[in-house]
């Protein structure tokens, strides 16, 4: 009599943890369809944006505006350094705001830039657009990175990263056809490179729009999630991390965030991070536990919103390196044997 009453709570609890499993994973779907789908198009069009330049060269960019020499090369670093400059104060400005309005905004403003990518005349405006375009692009990658880990606990993260950086190789497989396609229209007194970002840079600024309806805000103040929803999901970060507490922005948080060895030393921020833009083979697969670490390991909120993006900054000093490292007039002349 009594194993029956012992197997039978056994057998009830099972059922409960089953029950409270599927709720969970119910909750965790719900947050990936309202995440990943709109954050991940955001990077998509972020990468399209940026790298359709080489497109636009093809099609006769460095020609019609006289860039000479090393000066395309250097137009292309301009777009890195605003970007490294810039990524920890857009991370700043997203902590004291909301993604729901600072990523579609900055998303509207490098829309904007890129169709004036398709109106330079001169090797100054090029300069200009450029150095623009990565300001305003800073913003997005370390704060989505930021966004995760306040809405996802730490084992769940590595995997929406992946699917969200996946958006720049979704962009680079059919970027060129789309630039192809588009350096054929060659009309309305454009050149066909003009049109590759006038027409790219719109889809973004229509895409922005969509955005101040999709992109969520915070976990504690979220509108597709109800209230018994929005509780569980709090009670489930307070297990975890420190995702659930309202903590204020404070410039405390920014001064460790700089001065924690640990946040520059570490593997995830320094040099290991750094050497994936130098060794890219056998490496670009991991980026994702990269941009993970930091945000599992690093606590409070302003200051891993900090340590996200100075990650990030570390990383892509080796992108303008590397735009100097590669000029056309020295590269090397295959002879048939």
């Amino acid at each position: 009599m009594a194993n029956s009453i012992e197997k039978g709570s056994h057998d009830s609890l099972k059922e409960l943890d089953a029950k409270e499993e599927a709720i969970d994973r119910a909750l965790t779907q719900k947050i990936d369809w309202n995440l990943l789908p709109i954050l991940t198009l955001l990077y998509l069009l972020s990468f399209l944006d940026r790298s359709n330049v080489g497109n636009a060269k093809v099609d006769g960019l460095a020609t019609q505006i006289n860039l000479q020499g090393a000066e395309y090369n250097t137009g292309l670093a301009l777009y890195f350094v605003g970007y490294v400059l810039f990524e920890i104060p857009a991370n700043i400005v997203l902590k004291r705001t909301s993604p729901r309005t600072w990523l579609p905004t900055i998303t509207l403003i490098w829309g904007v830039i890129s169709v004036c990518q398709g109106l330079v005349t001169d090797k100054a405006g090029f300069y200009a657009v450029r150095f623009f375009l990565g300001v305003t692009e800073a913003g997005l990658f370390p704060g989505v990175i930021y966004v995760f880990s306040m809405y996802y606990t730490r084992t769940q993260r590595s995997i929406r990263v992946s699917f969200f950086f996946s958006g720049s190789a979704l962009a680079g497989a059919f970027g060129g056809v789309l630039a192809y396609l588009l350096g054929l229209i060659n009309g309305g007194g454009k050149p066909g490179w003009a049109w590759i970002f006038i027409v790219e840079g719109l889809i973004t600024i229509v895409v922005s729009f969509i955005a101040y309806f999709l992109v969520p805000s915070w976990p504690q103040h979220a509108s597709f999630l109800t209230e018994s929803e929005r509780e569980r999901l709090i009670n489930r970060l307070r297990r975890d991390t420190d995702a659930a507490d309202l903590e204020p922005f404070n410039w405390k948080g920014v001064g460790q965030a700089l001065t924690d060895p640990l946040s520059i030393t570490t593997p995830t921020a320094g040099s290991q991070y750094f050497g994936t833009f130098v060794i890219v083979g056998g490496v670009y697969t991991a980026n994702a536990m990269l941009l993970s670490w930091p945000g599992e390991n690093v606590s409070a909120q302003t200051k891993r919103a900090v340590v996200l993006a100075l990650q990030i900054t570390l990383g892509d000093v080796g992108a303008i390196t590397g735009t100097t490292i590669f000029f056309l007039q020295n590269r090397l002349l295959l002879k048939k044997q």
